[in-house]
Protein backbone atom coordinates (compact mmCIF):
# COMPACT_ATOMS: atom_id res chain seq x y z
CA UNK A 1 0.00 0.00 0.00
CA UNK A 2 1.54 3.31 -0.78
CA UNK A 3 1.09 6.35 1.36
CA UNK A 4 -2.27 7.93 2.21
CA UNK A 5 -4.80 5.31 0.74
CA UNK A 6 -6.78 2.94 3.01
CA UNK A 7 -7.33 -0.74 2.78
CA UNK A 8 -6.25 -3.70 1.78
CA UNK A 9 -4.47 -4.69 -1.52
CA UNK A 10 -5.81 -7.50 -4.20
CA UNK A 11 -2.78 -9.70 -2.81
CA UNK A 12 -2.85 -8.99 0.58
CA UNK A 13 -6.78 -10.34 0.49
CA UNK A 14 -5.95 -13.30 -1.19
CA UNK A 15 -2.72 -14.10 0.74
CA UNK A 16 -4.60 -14.08 3.94
CA UNK A 17 -7.64 -16.00 2.44
CA UNK A 18 -4.77 -18.78 1.28
CA UNK A 19 -3.45 -19.04 4.83
CA UNK A 20 -7.12 -19.12 6.09
CA UNK A 21 -8.11 -21.85 3.85
CA UNK A 22 -4.68 -24.03 5.16
CA UNK A 23 -5.73 -23.79 8.67
CA UNK A 24 -9.41 -24.78 7.78
CA UNK A 25 -7.93 -27.85 5.72
CA UNK A 26 -5.95 -28.82 8.77
CA UNK A 27 -8.82 -28.02 11.37
CA UNK A 28 -11.42 -29.82 10.14
CA UNK A 29 -10.38 -33.09 10.00
CA UNK A 30 -8.92 -33.14 13.07
CA UNK A 31 -12.22 -31.47 14.86
CA UNK A 32 -14.09 -34.41 12.90
CA UNK A 33 -11.42 -37.41 14.27
CA UNK A 34 -11.56 -36.06 17.81
CA UNK A 35 -15.61 -35.94 17.71
CA UNK A 36 -15.42 -39.38 16.54
CA UNK A 37 -13.40 -40.36 19.17
CA UNK A 38 -15.11 -39.17 21.79
CA UNK A 39 -18.10 -41.06 20.29
CA UNK A 40 -16.48 -44.25 20.50
CA UNK A 41 -15.69 -43.73 24.48
CA UNK A 42 -19.18 -42.84 25.17
CA UNK A 43 -20.39 -46.27 23.31
CA UNK A 44 -17.38 -48.08 25.13
CA UNK A 45 -18.67 -46.96 28.35
CA UNK A 46 -22.26 -47.60 27.50
CA UNK A 47 -21.12 -51.01 26.73
CA UNK A 48 -19.15 -51.27 29.34
CA UNK A 49 -22.14 -50.68 31.67
CA UNK A 50 -24.24 -53.66 29.90
CA UNK A 51 -22.13 -56.00 30.19
CA UNK A 52 -21.24 -55.02 34.22
CA UNK A 53 -25.11 -55.54 34.27
CA UNK A 54 -25.47 -58.44 32.63
CA UNK A 55 -22.46 -60.12 34.08
CA UNK A 56 -24.18 -59.09 37.69
CA UNK A 57 -27.60 -60.72 36.78
CA UNK A 58 -26.09 -63.88 35.23
CA UNK A 59 -24.03 -64.51 38.15
CA UNK A 60 -27.14 -64.14 40.58
CA UNK A 61 -29.11 -67.10 39.27
CA UNK A 62 -26.72 -69.59 40.89
CA UNK A 63 -27.24 -72.32 39.19
CA UNK A 64 -24.42 -74.32 38.25
CA UNK A 65 -26.13 -75.57 35.07
CA UNK A 66 -24.92 -74.27 31.48
CA UNK A 67 -26.83 -71.74 29.82
CA UNK A 68 -26.53 -69.25 27.11
CA UNK A 69 -28.74 -66.10 25.93
CA UNK A 70 -29.06 -63.09 23.96
CA UNK A 71 -30.61 -60.16 23.77
CA UNK A 72 -30.86 -56.84 22.48
CA UNK A 73 -30.28 -53.09 24.86
CA UNK A 74 -31.01 -50.00 23.16
CA UNK A 75 -29.18 -46.69 24.85
CA UNK A 76 -29.92 -43.42 23.46
CA UNK A 77 -29.72 -44.26 19.79
CA UNK A 78 -27.38 -47.10 19.51
CA UNK A 79 -28.40 -50.46 20.28
CA UNK A 80 -25.66 -53.07 21.56
CA UNK A 81 -26.57 -56.91 21.58
CA UNK A 82 -25.40 -58.81 24.26
CA UNK A 83 -24.27 -62.54 24.78
CA UNK A 84 -24.01 -64.54 27.28
CA UNK A 85 -22.37 -68.13 28.19
CA UNK A 86 -22.74 -69.87 31.62
CA UNK A 87 -20.67 -73.28 31.80
CA UNK A 88 -19.59 -75.85 34.55
CA UNK A 89 -15.84 -75.94 34.79
CA UNK A 90 -15.16 -78.52 37.05
CA UNK A 91 -16.71 -79.41 40.55
CA UNK A 92 -18.49 -76.37 41.54
CA UNK A 93 -16.91 -73.78 39.58
CA UNK A 94 -18.84 -72.26 36.76
CA UNK A 95 -17.39 -69.79 33.97
CA UNK A 96 -19.46 -66.58 32.62
CA UNK A 97 -18.17 -64.89 29.45
CA UNK A 98 -20.35 -61.92 28.83
CA UNK A 99 -20.12 -59.90 25.26
CA UNK A 100 -21.72 -56.92 23.92
CA UNK A 101 -21.30 -55.97 20.28
CA UNK A 102 -22.21 -52.79 18.39
CA UNK A 103 -21.13 -51.07 14.80
CA UNK A 104 -19.52 -47.44 15.61
CA UNK A 105 -20.46 -44.39 13.23
CA UNK A 106 -18.26 -45.55 10.56
CA UNK A 107 -20.25 -48.75 10.35
CA UNK A 108 -17.01 -50.68 12.16
CA UNK A 109 -17.95 -53.75 14.21
CA UNK A 110 -17.11 -53.23 18.21
CA UNK A 111 -16.80 -55.49 20.79
CA UNK A 112 -16.15 -55.63 24.61
CA UNK A 113 -15.80 -58.78 26.32
CA UNK A 114 -16.30 -60.27 30.28
CA UNK A 115 -14.94 -63.16 31.45
CA UNK A 116 -15.89 -64.52 34.92
CA UNK A 117 -15.15 -67.54 37.26
CA UNK A 118 -17.69 -68.25 39.62
CA UNK A 119 -17.53 -70.85 42.81
CA UNK A 120 -21.04 -72.55 43.66
CA UNK A 121 -20.63 -75.12 46.79
CA UNK A 122 -22.07 -78.41 45.75
CA UNK A 123 -25.27 -79.52 46.54
CA UNK A 124 -23.65 -81.77 49.42
CA UNK A 125 -23.53 -78.31 51.34
CA UNK A 126 -25.92 -77.46 53.87
CA UNK A 127 -28.21 -74.90 52.27
CA UNK A 128 -29.20 -73.17 55.65
CA UNK A 129 -25.39 -72.85 56.44
CA UNK A 130 -24.35 -69.10 55.70
CA UNK A 131 -21.77 -70.33 53.74
CA UNK A 132 -24.12 -71.65 51.35
CA UNK A 133 -25.30 -67.95 49.95
CA UNK A 134 -21.30 -67.30 49.29
CA UNK A 135 -20.41 -67.05 45.85
CA UNK A 136 -16.86 -66.07 44.84
CA UNK A 137 -16.23 -64.75 41.19
CA UNK A 138 -13.12 -63.25 39.73
CA UNK A 139 -13.70 -60.38 36.35
CA UNK A 140 -10.96 -60.23 33.13
CA UNK A 141 -11.86 -57.91 30.63
CA UNK A 142 -10.98 -58.46 27.22
CA UNK A 143 -11.60 -55.83 24.01
CA UNK A 144 -11.14 -56.04 20.11
CA UNK A 145 -10.10 -52.38 20.52
CA UNK A 146 -7.22 -50.18 22.00
CA UNK A 147 -8.49 -48.88 25.66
Amino acid sequence: MTDGEKGFTLVEVVTSLMILGVIIAVAVPVYLELKHQQTLRTQRWEAAWLLQDRMEQVQKTSSPVSTKGETREKVGRKTYQLQWKKTRLGSGLVGIQVEVTWKDEKKRKQNLTLKSVQYLPSSTVNKDSPMWSWQWSSPFWSSSFPL
